[in-house]
């Protein structure tokens, strides 16, 4: 099985970053979408549609409430177009997008929801003026004189435009009832459940039990360094941002050891948005035992030997998360030096 190695990112549309990552040999890369936190990830995207000609594309991951189901499709069928084929739109729960707008992340049956809309969207097909209204109140109605007015929903310039393949959806989950959305309406599962292998499986059953042949890609947090305390430190702000998602309603999501537990837990009570990815309290509550664990730290040797195992379960995507800014394009480096052609030669 090939694995595909992508790179996971925020947004800097006017860096022309997406150049050097093809250069460097990377198979796709995702811009996260949080707007008050980064640039935004669309015109990141349509920058490196038109300056790159091989590496995949995605938003990873935009969410139900900061665009409606239409304009998401729209955008994410725009780039399919102006880059040829290369575009995926990645969707989850939301969070700091969110949490920027005083807003929680969005319930399960609005991911299910919207995730079905934008599917229905990106066909080309109809969404029913019910299902585009959703709970909006300023309606269409006798107030507003008309002599007639759309009956349906749906993308009618994507109906005449170049032909160009779908754009596949993947959803991030990391708890039972995302993964098991993402499997019965996504054209990808993106777990979120970090690199434990026993989490892994867990995950991977989950959705092979909805959907047998769905197509599975896992969230990893990596960096090569000799020095695994190290690692740590400089991977610390990112690695407790994704263990937070399988415990940040307090419930830890999937198999966990009772030390793991308690860190799950510190992590539920200390995390400080306004730190996300970056340091704060919640950080000092990652121990090197639960980090080894949940993420991919350490020599060359031993990250290949990790990532092979979780390959062998069934992943055949890894969107790498790197360490904070400043270690990034070093340990990206490295990552790409040491680690990247023999991964793919093993896998």
């Amino acid at each position: 099985m090939s694995v595909q190695l992508w790179l996971s990112t925020q947004a800097s549309p006017l860096a022309r970053k997406a150049e050097e990552f093809e250069r460097m040999g990377w198979d796709g890369v995702a811009y996260t979408d949080s707007q008050n936190r980064a640039g935004d990830s669309y015109v990141a995207l349509t920058v490196a549609a038109l300056t790159t000609s091989r590496i995949q594309l995605a938003v990873g991951v935009t969410n139900p409430q900061t665009r409606h189901a239409a304009v998401t499709a729209c955008a994410a069928a725009s780039i399919q177009v102006e880059s040829g084929g290369r575009m995926s739109l990645g969707i989850g729960r939301g969070d700091s997008a969110l949490a920027f707008l005083g807003l929680r992340p969005a319930s399960v049956d609005t991911l299910r929801g919207y995730v079905r809309s934008v599917q229905t969207y990106l066909r080309g097909e109809a969404v029913s003026m019910a299902e585009a209204r959703g709970d909006a109140t300023q309606v269409i109605d006798d107030r507003l004189p008309l002599a007639d007015t759309p009956t349906v929903s749906q993308l009618l310039w994507l109906r005449k435009g170049p032909p160009v393949p779908k754009v596949p959806v993947f959803v991030a989950a990391s708890g039972p009832r995302a993964i098991r959305v993402a499997a019965e309406h996504a054209d990808r599962v993106m777990l979120a459940v970090g690199a434990d292998p026993e989490r892994v499986r867990w995950g991977i059953g989950l959705a092979r039990a909805v959907r047998p042949d769905v197509k599975i890609g896992l969230f990893v947090n990596v960096v090569v360094h000799e020095d695994r305390a190290a690692a740590l430190s400089m991977a610390s702000g990112r690695i407790a941002t994704f263990a937070r998602f399988s415990t940040m309603h307090g419930t830890v999501n999937g198999p966990a050891s009772d030390s793991q537990r308690a860190v799950f837990a510190a992590l539920t009570a200390d995390f400080q948005m306004t730190r996300h990815g970056r340091h704060g309290t919640q950080n000092e509550r990652l121990t090197l035992g639960f980090a080894e664990r949940f993420a991919v730290l350490g020599p060359a040797p031993y990250c290949l030997d990790r990532l092979v195992e979780l390959a062998d379960l069934g992943v055949d995507r890894f969107h790498i998360i790197g360490p904070v800014p400043r270690f990034e394009r070093a340990a990206r480096q490295r990552f790409v030096d040491e680690l990247m052609g023999p991964l793919r030669d093993k896998t």
